[in-house]
């Protein structure tokens, strides 16, 4: 087994991004209704991109997309996707907390940090931050959709495992386990790729992620200006319950 610092964890996992999480068509669609009801143009941002799967299938439909991830690797091959095609997606190297830097204010139609992104900043300060630039980017009317863990449930039902992802035509196995911090600040995320049973490579990572609950999203974004915010269950437009696994905020300014 290979351990390996976080970024080269992900310089690893780009190779095998897609063959671990394929592109959901429920889950673009959902973000494509979501997004069709923005008034006054079609510019949409994706925040932790990595391979660009959702910025491109958005592009296909006709979406004018910027696309940023703070990996260099994944967005290489986001990249190397879109090469020969005139689709309108943009990807950038960048970090969540200096997009006010990178965008001019009230640019794009719709925002969405998905695949529980946002929980890897470094403390509620900076998820805080990071939501306000959101809404600083976006134009009045603007649409924000957010998917974290929901850590309600991690916590109260003390889960230590979510599911494992099996790719067995690839022969990749992705395990991810918590391991909850003493100060019950932080969430040791734990995973592991394993590569051809492991005949191959095999690479675990452990990173801290903030467990913010439903309650503190729904809290944040409303302190920002966010209206009318619904949380779902899942990207099948369920409503939120205390025992889904994601936890998803749609938010308009």
């Amino acid at each position: 087994m290979v351990m390996i610092n976080k970024m080269g964890f992900y310089n690893q996992f780009a190779s095998y991004y897609n063959d671990v999480f394929p592109l959901s068509v429920e889950k673009l669609n959902f973000l494509s209704n979501k997004f069709t009801d923005t008034d006054d143009g079609n510019k949409i941002l994706d925040i932790g991109t990595a391979t660009g799967s959702y910025a491109i299938a958005l592009a296909e439909e006709g979406y004018q997309v910027s696309a940023v991830d703070l990996n260099h690797e994944m967005i290489k091959l986001a990249r190397l996707r879109v090469v020969n095609s005139n689709l309108a997606v943009n990807f950038k190297v960048a970090d969540m907390l200096k997009l006010d830097k990178l965008y001019s204010e009230n640019y794009f139609n719709g925002i969405y940090c998905i695949g529980n992104v946002l929980v890897h900043l470094d403390t509620k300060k900076d998820i805080k931050k990071a939501l306000g630039i959101m809404a600083k980017l976006l134009k009045p009317k603007g649409v924000v959709i957010i998917q974290i863990i929901n850590y309600q449930r991690i916590l109260k039902n003390n889960v230590t495992q979510l599911p494992v992802i099996i790719n067995e035509d690839k022969g990749i196995t992705f395990s991810r386990r918590y391991l909850l911090e003493d100060s019950k600040d932080k969430i040791r995320f734990i995973t592991n790729l394993s590569i051809d049973k492991g005949v191959k490579n095999s690479y675990q990572n452990t990173i801290k992620l903030l467990p913010l609950l439903p309650d503190e999203l729904l809290d944040i974004l409303g302190e920002i200006g966010f209206q009318d915010v619904k949380l779902y269950a899942s990207f099948s437009g369920e409503g939120f319950n205390e025992q889904a696994v994601p936890c998803i905020a749609v938010g308009r300014l």
